[in-house]
């Protein structure tokens, strides 16, 4: 059954359990934060291949977390799930929906920057030889204010790229 759940027909279905189960304001922060763990491992189950087919409706699916409050009570399980969904993004997927990844963490990165700072780096420096030319597209990060010096290098990164 797990395999025919993570290869097949199923995925829909188990993405509008969770866009379901997330928009539910009958859930505890416990439960809410459980869901998103939870999505987080699903992401790594149906793997990759998966994931790009259906980047664009994941990605309507793992903003809901980022809505919660107290912000602070996600945040681990919020940056953790983004890590993993932007990880098995595709190359070509992923130069192409870069600004929007980016665009959509910018509420949490103003206040969280530390908890996002994995995603960032995974963006512009694991993936550089994929977003080197994307990159300069996120000049709008300057707008954070952050004395991280691992943000300031992602910051120089993306000045670097800026024509």
């Amino acid at each position: 059954l797990q395999s025919e759940v993570l290869q097949g027909s199923y995925l829909f279905p188990a993405l509008a359990y969770f866009d379901t189960h997330l928009n539910s304001s009958l859930l505890t922060d416990e439960e809410r934060r459980e869901a998103l763990q939870s999505m987080q491992l699903f992401l790594s189950l149906i793997g990759s291949r998966k994931v790009n087919r259906l980047r664009v409706k994941i990605l309507s699916t793992v903003k809901i977390g980022l809505q919660f409050q107290p912000r602070l009570y996600y945040l681990d399980a919020n940056a953790q799930l983004w890590l993993t969904y932007v990880s098995l993004i595709d190359d070509q997927d992923l130069c192409q929906m870069l600004t929007d990844i980016v665009a959509n963490l910018l509420p949490v990165l103003a206040d969280h920057t530390e908890a996002f700072l994995p995603v960032l780096e995974y963006l512009v420096f694991e993936k550089r030889a994929v977003t080197k030319d994307s990159i300069a597209c996120l000049h709008f990060l300057d707008s954070i204010n952050c004395t991280s010096e691992r943000f300031k290098l992602v910051q120089a990164e993306i000045e670097k790229a800026t024509p």
